[in-house]
């Protein structure tokens, strides 16, 4: 079962056809936990199949996240992030009268 806190939903999903895909971020990059601290990456360690990112806060702090902390709502901006996350868009190109 999978729990998706920012709708209130839990899920079951057959572990060989998941509709899902796990991120995980490199160093450099920022993320946010779901209680609204902001570090940047250092370093990712894999620990027993889970993932832990240590990394410090805007005021140099250091911090320790494991990714069950990370905030739920994930957006990608830049078109790699979003390729590799799997979120293509669908252009129209209506000049030519091709839809997808």
């Amino acid at each position: 079962m999978i729990s998706f806190p920012a709708v209130q939903e839990e899920r079951t999903y057959a572990v060989d056809n998941a509709p899902l895909s796990r991120v995980i971020y490199p160093v450099g990059e920022q993320v946010k936990s779901y209680q609204g601290l902001e570090i940047v990456i250092s370093e990712v360690v894999e620990e027993d199949g889970c993932v832990y990112y240590l990394g410090f806060d805007a005021e140099g702090e250091d911090h320790s996240l494991d990714e069950l902390e990370l905030d739920s709502s994930v957006h990608f901006s830049k078109p790699h992030d979003r390729l590799f996350a799997g979120q293509v868009e669908r252009t129209t190109v209506s000049s030519c009268g091709w839809k997808p």
